[in-house]
């Protein structure tokens, strides 16, 4: 799924940063980055950010892109979700909310679980530890994948074991993992 084109709106999300405050310079490349990413709700890649920060910065190079994502996410303005083989991710919704991660094509979600913030405060009450406002996110399928996996589990069952991509056996929670933790 691509990241939806951010709507025109007469506020930009880059003008309710108080820049001074958390010790960046307002430039033109800064500004085009935060709000292409606070504009979008699907967690848009760098390259996604590139092509779109070109229409209004036809001279700005994927260096800069990088090297801005960096810088705003260090300042706490962004969120990047990375690990895999797939590209990392950005975040700009600034309320704390949990996220869900496909491990086969990179998507990540946004999902509000209170419970979540609540098993924060219970580990916070219980361990003494002041937890830091990092993000929860579950690993595992979307449902596009999921469905293109069984597809493949089945026909791959319909072969028959011992024949070139037949099923290796049922899936589990480290397979699901994709190595993260």
């Amino acid at each position: 799924m691509a990241a939806r084109r951010p709507l025109p709106t007469r506020r930009r999300p880059s003008d309710e940063v108080d820049w001074k405050h958390v010790g960046l310079r307002r430039t033109p490349q800064r500004e085009v980055v935060l709000d292409l990413v606070r504009s979008c709700d699907t967690h848009p890649t760098a390259e996604w950010i590139y092509r779109h920060a070109r229409q209004a910065l036809s001279d700005i190079s994927l260096a800069t892109i990088y090297r801005t994502l960096r810088i705003l996410k260090e300042k706490g303005l962004i969120w990047e979700f990375s690990g895999g083989a797939n590209p990392s991710r950005f975040d700009g919704t600034s309320h704390v909310h949990e996220h869900l991660r496909c491990i086969s094509c990179g998507l990540v979600a946004d999902i509000d679980l209170e419970d979540v913030r609540d098993l924060r405060r219970e580990v916070s009450e219980r361990t003494g530890w002041t937890l830091g406002r990092w993000p929860v996110v579950f690993h595992g399928l979307c449902q596009p994948c999921a469905t293109r996996r069984a597809a493949v589990r089945q026909a791959a069952e319909e072969r028959g074991p011992g024949e070139p991509g037949a099923s290796s056996g049922p899936e589990d929670d480290r397979d699901l993992c994709g190595g993260f933790w």
